[in-house]
């Protein structure tokens, strides 16, 4: 697509010279103009335009990329290219040249120590014979376990090089990053593991992973991988041929496999091995990033901490002189065989314009299940999706973390942030039924405060630290550690165009929006993205190409009518469009979510005026909103901030002190005139400049709170019996929402998503209000159950309900003749630019 149109446009003076500017190409790496997009991008399958000298036509010519002898991608689909670029190079597959057959791995890990005890133990508990139970280890293990192969690779190779140059416009990679996973390569060869962990949004996350290192040169690695297609033939067989290992999605009490699948993936490790595995652990079928799962992670962690050579080094550098810890090191048992010097860990953050696999992800958040796959379905839906255009992929390679340092600096300084523990509900609470509104005010102010304390624990202080001899103390390591990794993940994702455009037609639902507001509202995004540290793909085009690209990237969720755009949601089937929309707008609010929590706490003071102004026992509330309702004072909208932290903790990966970028965020929006500030009243207000932003914040996340809001409404659903299927209270929210959006009493249809409604679940879990009881021996499906005093008067819950209340989207009804505010966060286009 980079033709005429793009050229033409440039001539013309069209082009965003701010936001994306046009980009020099040297040997395929892409130098930007300015700071505006992710510097040194290799571009690969599509025509670049040069940067134009003063006075002289901009000319196209192709990015210029080599085969797979060592410089890189290449889609050139000249004849015989696709079987030049698989079968010449060498395919690297293990760090230090010690290739061990499948057969004699299997055969390491079936004589290994803790595998032959397992197999002892479970024969003595099941009353077998130890040669039964020594069978069905064999039979784990051949089904778990990989063989990869160097022809099917190169056959691989040339059939993805073929796909990709058909789904995708672009694979787009910073070189830069790049360069660094071949120094992590360089470093692992003596002696340390190499662990890729990609985001996982899609199936397609391992199989360009391991395409790129192909491409490049680098290790091949050994992919975890789910059990979902272990019962589909033909591609169990190629997976486990490209390096895929499977596992069980949970392990439940299988002690024996538990064993087996740590040892074989250990083994891999030691025999040097690049592991590639998923930190979020499933696909995200939100569109953000989820928390991480911390088992394999801690299994390829467990070598580095076994190592006794490590435990000396670490002695040298944390014990004081007079210390011993040198000594005892020496005196533990050398377990030579899970003894590896470091582990280095590569984020990879992989961003897509299309989702190969949306529709799967909606149905899923539309709760109706998931399909297995099959060949037969694998292959029908083959037919119509290399028949679409899924845009660009954006592969950006992170800084790689040693285990090694981070434990030292860890322990240097012997503070670890512990989770959350649960905390009993607030015995200011007031459940006794009495004048209604008085009391759920008086349960809401308690539970309020209750909530306000969760974030505010310290951080727990360590006398000393050991993660080689203490196993609590290594987890709270590993833990640390792989939110570190996260964050890493989130902050290197590329904004794509159509994350940024379904932002903002979903904020713009109500009035639609025309397409030159939208391509100024696209430049005006951009420019808040880029200035809060986040990236938007360098598409080297005008911002009104890449808008008019990414609505046809969205069709059909998208309409044109009367001259603007506006979800596609003619009948009630597709009202599954707001799902779509939301799913990838999802994907940019990690970057606004503090700000974003600000924006709701401020509006949720309106809503609190008008209650507080109507309850006389309430008098001194209003002295929390200052002179008028458009007004509140820093120490109250801390509270209700603290308070959406805690509550929308499952949906964010949360920062290493929330309370310091909270206020970071105040002053930022206080800077650039979101905000005004009375330091004499210590009070905030909105300025007119800052109205249009504020609502964007709002709408960002008022889809998300319907969601908790609608799942403490459920609660009301579980009386008498104060419990419930979990499947089927989400089946209930799902249907709440139907009706209320139907009814026009809700805004946000895709607050129905199941990801939110299991993340309030959560939230509410470990607020104490539910308790999930899970019954393995019965095998009975999980039931969430109330908890007192939730569930001994429904006064509790109200009060509950109504707190969350306060933060959702104003209704009309509540807009008071006057309320600037109110006014512009229901119709933002009154806002003062």
């Amino acid at each position: 697509y980079f033709g005429e149109q793009c050229v033409s446009e440039m001539e013309n003076g069209k082009g965003s010279q701010v936001q994306h500017p046009v980009t020099a190409s040297t040997r395929g790496v892409h130098t930007t103009t300015s700071s505006s997009v992710l510097p040194q991008q290799a571009v690969h399958n599509e025509t670049t335009p040069s940067a134009p000298k003063q006075g002289s036509k901009p000319e196209t010519r192709p990015a210029a990329t080599a085969g797979p002898s060592g410089a890189g991608l290449s889609f050139d689909d000249s004849p015989f290219s696709d079987i030049s670029f698989a079968w010449s190079g060498e395919i690297i597959t293990n760090l230090r040249n010690r290739q061990a057959t499948p057969e004699e791995l299997r055969l390491r890990v079936l004589s290994s120590e803790r595998v032959q005890a397992a197999i002892h133990r479970e024969a003595k508990r099941e009353n077998k014979k130890v040669g039964l139970v020594e069978q069905r280890a064999s039979e784990i293990l051949h089904v778990m376990s990989a063989d990869m192969q160097p022809s099917t690779m190169r056959v691989l190779g040339w059939l993805f090089r073929k796909i990709y140059r058909k789904l995708y416009t672009a694979v787009v990679i910073n070189e830069v990053g790049l360069d660094a996973a071949k120094a992590v390569f360089n470093r692992a060869k003596k002696g340390s593991a190499m662990i890729l962990l990609p985001t996982h949004r899609s199936y397609i996350d391992f199989l360009i992973v391991t395409f790129i290192f192909y491409s490049f040169q680098l290790p091949v690695p050994h992919i975890a991988a789910g059990d979902d297609f272990l019962n589909v033939m033909f591609v169990r067989w190629l997976f486990r041929q490209s390096g895929a290992f499977f596992m069980r999605r949970t392990f439940g009490e299988d002690e024996l496999y538990k064993t087996i699948f740590a040892e074989y993936t250990q083994r891999l490790v030691l025999e040097g091995y690049p592991l590639e595995f998923f930190l979020e652990g499933t696909r995200s079928r939100s569109g953000k990033m989820m928390h991480p799962k911390m088992g394999l992670l801690g299994i390829v962690a467990d070598p580095f901490f076994d190592n006794p050579e490590n435990v000396i080094e670490f002695s040298k550098n944390t014990a004081p002189p007079q210390s011993t810890n040198r000594q005892r090191a020496r005196r533990i048992i050398n377990r030579s065989t899970n003894a590896i010097k470091d582990v280095e860990l590569l984020p990879i953050s992989i961003s897509y314009e299309k989702v190969v696999e949306e529709h799967a992800h909606i149905k899923e958040l539309m709760g109706e299940g998931k399909n297995k796959p099959s060949l037969s379905r694998l292959l029908s839906a083959a037919r119509w999706v290399l028949a679409l255009d899924f845009g660009r992929i954006n592969v950006q390679f992170g800084n790689p973390v040693s285990l090694k340092q981070f434990t030292l600096k860890t322990i240097q300084e012997q503070r670890l942030l512990p989770a959350l523990s649960s905390v009993a509900p607030p015995a200011e609470v007031n459940t006794t039924p009495a004048a209604g509104a008085t009391t759920v005010a008086t349960a809401t102010t308690g539970l309020s405060q209750y909530i306000e304390n969760l974030p505010n624990k310290r951080p727990e202080v360590r006398t000393l630290l050991d993660p080689f001899k203490n196993l609590n103390d290594r987890k709270l390591i590993v833990d640390k550690l792989a939110y570190t990794i996260c964050r890493d993940l989130n902050a290197n994702l590329v904004c794509m165009s159509t994350a940024v455009v379904s932002a903002i037609i979903l904020t713009t639902r109500q009035w639609g929006i025309s397409k030159e507001e939208l391509v100024e509202m696209y430049k005006w995004v951009a420019e808040k993205v880029l200035e809060r540290g986040g990236w938007m793909d360098p598409i080297p085009h005008s911002a009104s190409f890449i808008v008019a690209r990414a609505v046809k990237l969205l069709h059909p969720y998208v309409i044109e009518r009367n001259g603007r755009f506006h979800p596609s949601v003619p009948t009630l089937e597709d009202q599954r469009n707001w799902m779509h929309l939301g799913y990838y707008g999802n994907q940019i609010t990690h970057i606004f979510k503090a700000e974003a929590i600000i924006a709701v706490a401020l509006a949720s003071f309106g809503a609190e005026a008008i209650a507080a102004s109507r309850r006389s026992e309430e008098k001194e509330k209003a002295h929390e909103i200052g002179n008028n309702s458009d007004t509140v004072t820093v120490g109250a909208l801390m509270r209700h901030v603290r308070f959406l932290e805690a509550l929308l903790k499952p949906d964010f990966i949360p920062a290493p002190d929330p309370e310091a970028e909270y206020i970071a965020k105040l002053d930022l929006l206080v800077q650039q005139r979101v905000l005004a500030r009375d330091t004499t009243n210590d009070t905030l207000s909105v300025l007119p400049s800052g109205e249009r932003y504020i609502a964007f914040l709002c709408e960002l996340l008022w889809p998300m709170i319907d969601g908790y809001w609608l799942t403490a409404m459920s609660f009301l659903s579980l009386y008498p019996d104060r419990s419930a299927p979990e499947s089927l209270l989400v089946t209930r929210t799902q249907v709440f929402v139907d009706q209320l959006f139907k009814e026009g009493i809700l805004q946000h249809f895709e607050s129905r998503s199941t990801d939110w409604i299991r993340n309030a679940l959560v939230t509410f879990k470990e607020w104490n209000v539910i308790t999930r009881v899970v019954n393995n021996t019965a095998r009975m499906p999980p039931e969430v159950k109330l908890l007192a005093p939730f569930n001994e008067n429904e006064a509790a819950l109200e009060a509950l309900i109504a707190r969350l209340g306060v933060f959702r989207k104003p209704t009309l009804s509540s807009v008071v003749l006057g309320q600037r505010k109110a006014m512009f966060l229901n119709f933002p286009v009154v806002a003062r630019l």
